[in-house]
């Protein structure tokens, strides 16, 4: 049973009550849940975007009704406005100020699935978060030497970006996964798997790479509404938001999250997503270039651009430590710089980018013509 114990009172999820003593008082169920949302992370403020988003993920409500649950949860706990066990943050949020114990997050149930899925790509991506914590056991043991091992071939196999790397990757991810559910590499790398299957190869065929953004063109094209394709993007919205809440820090788990949400059309939640992970790793070059990807698709290309140039730094940076990762796009990269700025007329820019990128990669054909296609140095 699902109980926390704030101060004297202890509540019952599953009964629905508080109870001191004696003592026996009903809450609704969203009061409930706002309980349990509060008491999974004592101190912590969550703003009124999150706990709206997390009690109500499919339904438009308006601005009063989380004050009105506030209200009525202080009451339950005989507080005073604005002061007690429940502390408001002006124009932040709310949050629990005072020691929880018992058991706060239920491990065989949270709120009703589908609210645990709304939030997960709903309007607010750290309300997603939050609600899937409620449903992960807190501590879990560190995977087996054979799950890291499973993973790690996955993860080699999704970054050589071709339908049979992708393919493997997809079992040996599920592979991991029985081993251990809760792995969050490996749910976060099947959920990036999941999401190229239907973006890149949609009818199981090996296809070249689009020119462009293959993520504009697939949502473009509709194909990642249809049944199937649907079905594995909620799979893994579902997949990276929990391994996103094992692992808020790591740069590839978020750039999975904020994919899934992007294939999904979450593109705003994605856009958050990347730019809290961007936040503390400015350099890393997969959530640049996603992140430039959802600028482009917003008219904004001088800042996608930027993110590109930046991008094809932090592959520099990474080289030595991951190039079977780095060694397939930075040419690639460099190449769609250089036409970027070509198509700006910025033909010195350009001519420094097509040479840089062949400096880097000798074998870069296509660098290699548009530079000589360039007007000379000027004198």
């Amino acid at each position: 049973m699902g109980t926390v114990e704030i101060g004297d009172w202890r509540a019952h999820r599953d009964e629905g009550r508080l109870r001191r003593g004696g003592e026996s008082r009903t809450l609704e169920p969203k009061v409930m849940d706002l309980l349990f949302l509060l008491a999974s992370r004592p101190g912590h403020v969550f703003s009124r975007e999150v706990l709206t988003a997390a009690l109500w993920p499919d339904t438009t409500v308006g601005e009063d009704a989380l004050s009105r649950c506030v209200f009525k949860l202080r009451k339950a706990l005989e507080e005073a406005e604005g002061g007690g066990r429940i502390e408001t943050i002006p124009k932040r949020g709310y949050r629990l100020v005072v020691a929880v114990s018992g058991t706060a997050v239920d491990r065989r149930r949270g709120p009703s699935r589908k609210a645990l899925v709304g939030v997960a790509v709903g309007l607010c991506v750290v309300a997603g978060v939050v609600v899937v914590a409620l449903t992960m056991t807190v501590f879990r043991p560190a995977p087996p030497v054979a799950v890291d091992r499973t993973v790690a071939r996955a993860t080699d196999s999704y970054y050589q970006f071709t339908r049979a790397d992708n393919e493997a990757a997809i079992v040996l991810y599920e592979r991991a996964l029985q081993a251990d559910p809760n792995a969050p590499e490996a749910q976060a790398g099947l959920a990036g798997a999941l999401v190229q299957k239907h973006m890149r190869w949609p009818d199981g065929r090996d296809a070249p790479r689009p020119a462009g953004s293959a993520l504009r063109a697939a949502l473009a094209s509709g194909r990642l509404g249809e049944p199937a394709a649907a079905a594995d993007l909620r799979r893994a919205v579902d997949l990276a938001g929990r391994a996103a809440v094992a692992r808020p820090r790591d740069p590839e788990v978020q750039r999975a999250f904020g994919l899934a949400l992007s294939a999904s059309g979450r593109l705003a939640e994605a856009a958050v997503v990347y730019d809290r992970a961007l936040a503390e790793h400015p350099d890393d070059w997969g959530l640049l270039i996603n992140r430039a990807d959802l600028l482009d698709m917003a008219g904004r290309g001088d800042e996608a651009l930027s993110m590109l140039e930046r991008a094809y730094e932090g592959m520099d940076r990474a080289y030595a430590a991951e190039p079977v990762r780095v060694r397939p796009w930075q040419a690639e990269l460099g190449l769609e710089i250089g036409r970027r700025h070509e198509a700006r007329s910025e033909t010195a820019s350009a001519r420094a980018w097509y040479r840089r990128t062949l400096a880097d990669d000798p074998s870069a054909k296509v660098a290699a013509a548009r530079l000589a296609a360039l007007p000379p140095d000027p004198a």
